[in-house]
C-alpha cells in the first residue's frame, strides 16, 4: 500500500474553497433596475452563492451592488447577473470596480434607496 506524504496529499474540495482568495467588486447596472424583480434576483443570487455585500438603487436608473466572497463565486454571480436575457428584464453592466475585501461582513443587504 502506497503512503501519501502530507506534502502531496490531495486537499478535499470543501477545504479548497476556504483557501480560495476573497474577491470584492462594485458593480453598477443600468436599464430596468428600478423594478423589484432586479433587486429580488440580485439578492437571491448573492444569498444562494453565500456572498456578502449590499445593493442600492439610485434615482438615475442605476443599481449599485457590492459583492464579496470566494473569487469563483463572485465571478459566477457576475455572469449570472449579466446573462439576463431569459428573465425578460433588460439591464446592462455599466461599470465594474475591484475593491479590497472587508473583514467581518456577514450578510448581503438591501440599502434604503
Amino acid at each position: 500500500m502506497k503512503k501519501t506524504s502530507p506534502m502531496t496529499a490531495v486537499t478535499p474540495r470543501h477545504m479548497q474553497a476556504a483557501q480560495e482568495p476573497t474577491r470584492r467588486v462594485h458593480l453598477s447596472y443600468a436599464g430596468q433596475v428600478n423594478s423589484g424583480q432586479f433587486v429580488y434576483t440580485a439578492t437571491q443570487e448573492a444569498e444562494k452563492l453565500g456572498l456578502t455585500g449590499w445593493i442600492s438603487r439610485t434615482y438615475h436608473g442605476i443599481a449599485d451592488l457590492v459583492v464579496q466572497g470566494p473569487a469563483s463565486k463572485v465571478s459566477r454571480y457576475e455572469k449570472t447577473m449579466t446573462d439576463n436575457e431569459a428573465s425578460g428584464v433588460l439591464y446592462n453592466l455599466a461599470d465594474l470596480e475591484e475593491l479590497k475585501p472587508v473583514l467581518n461582513e456577514t450578510t448581503f443587504a438591501r440599502q434604503d434607496f
